[in-house]
This record gives structure tokens, sequence and C-alpha cells, in this order.
């Protein structure tokens, strides 16, 4: 186990919630690789994503409801669970 990772079965540290859009270019992208593309660009990020304790551990990221395909929208939900404190500006920031 390294030193920066918690101990097995240990709560995540923080939860955040995002909101996006989802524009035009992208409205027909489905809602597994949209979760795919946010888990590709957090572990980019080098975020501390917090993950699940199964077999295959996974992140723990969920979109909130699944966008059907060809619909865009402004308020898409995201919830991101982290095993150490970030501030949500700089992880905001470092998205961009």
């Amino acid at each position: 186990m390294s030193v920066n990772q918690p101990p097995p079965g240990a709560p995540p540290a923080q939860r955040l919630r995002i909101t996006f859009a989802v524009g035009n270019r992208a409205r027909y992208v489905s809602h597994l690789d949209l979760t795919r593309a946010w888990v590709r660009a957090l572990r980019r990020l080098q975020a501390p994503l917090a993950y699940t304790h199964g077999f295959n551990p996974r992140p723990r990221v969920s979109v909130a409801a699944p966008l059907p395909v060809g619909f865009a929208a402004e308020n898409e939900l995201l919830d991101l669970y982290l095993d150490s404190p970030v501030q949500p500006d700089e992880l905001a920031a470092r998205l961009r």
C-alpha cells in the first residue's frame, strides 16, 4: 500500500458535484462514453480519485441521469468522489 493511499475500506475524503453542458457537437456521444471521457480527463489531471473496493476496482464517478443520444443539455450533473480533499476552484481551473 502506498503512503498516499487511504487504508482499504476507508470512506472517500471528499465528494464533488460538477455541473456541465452537453453541446451540439457532443450530443451523439452515449452515456457510457461520456462517463469514460470524464474518467479519462480526471486521470490525466491526476485527480485523487476514490475507487470501489470490489474485484475490479473502478473510479467512483457517476453521471446523475443518462441523457438520450441526440439531445443537448445545459445542466448535467456528475458526482465525483476523491481520496484526498481538493479545492473545487483549483479542480475547475485544471479541467479548463
